[in-house]
This record gives C-alpha cells, sequence and structure tokens, in this order.
C-alpha cells in the first residue's frame, strides 16, 4: 500500500512491527451509528494504548477507508469490518 507520510508515530505500526487495526465501518446517516462506533474505537484504545487504532468507513461519513489507509504511510494494518453481514461492501470494498 503506498500513501502520504502519517502524522505521527501513533498513525504506524507500533516499533515492534504490530500493524495498525484499522475499524471498517460501513456509515450512516443516524449520528448514533458514528458515536457508537467511535466509543467502540475507545474501548480498544483503552484496553489496548500501544495498539494503533484507526476507523475507516466505505459511505457517507469520514474518514473514508481510503484515506485511513493512506494516512498509514505504508505501514502494516490488519482491516476488521464493523459490517453486519457478507453483503456487497465486504465482498468489492475490503
Amino acid at each position: 500500500m503506498t500513501a502520504t507520510t502519517p502524522t505521527s508515530d501513533r498513525d504506524t505500526a507500533t516499533p515492534g512491527g504490530t500493524p495498525a487495526l484499522v475499524v471498517v465501518a460501513h456509515g450512516s446517516r443516524d449520528p448514533r451509528a458514528l458515536s457508537t462506533v467511535r466509543a467502540l474505537l475507545d474501548r480498544v484504545r483503552l484496553l489496548r494504548p500501544a495498539l494503533p487504532v484507526h476507523l475507516g468507513h466505505i459511505e457517507l461519513n469520514e474518514p473514508l477507508l481510503p484515506g485511513t489507509l493512506a494516512a498509514l504511510g505504508g505501514g502494516e494494518a490488519v482491516l476488521v469490518p464493523l459490517l453486519l453481514g457478507r453483503g456487497y461492501h465486504v465482498k468489492r470494498d475490503i
């Protein structure tokens, strides 16, 4: 993956080589969805403070997944779909 330079050391894989965690959410017009996803990421960050944790949306909300991946600057990442089924976005976008 090629991309821009990360904004901080926390944006890339950890020094020991642990890849960044990128949670992939669909995105929603309902503001409660975004607050729920952000609360989940905050909880993960609290439990694993050394792990770089990022959010990328398929559509409708920022940050969009391509921008999130670009911000990693080529660092390794594990994408975790936060989607309810193996629909179009899981098969085509991830």
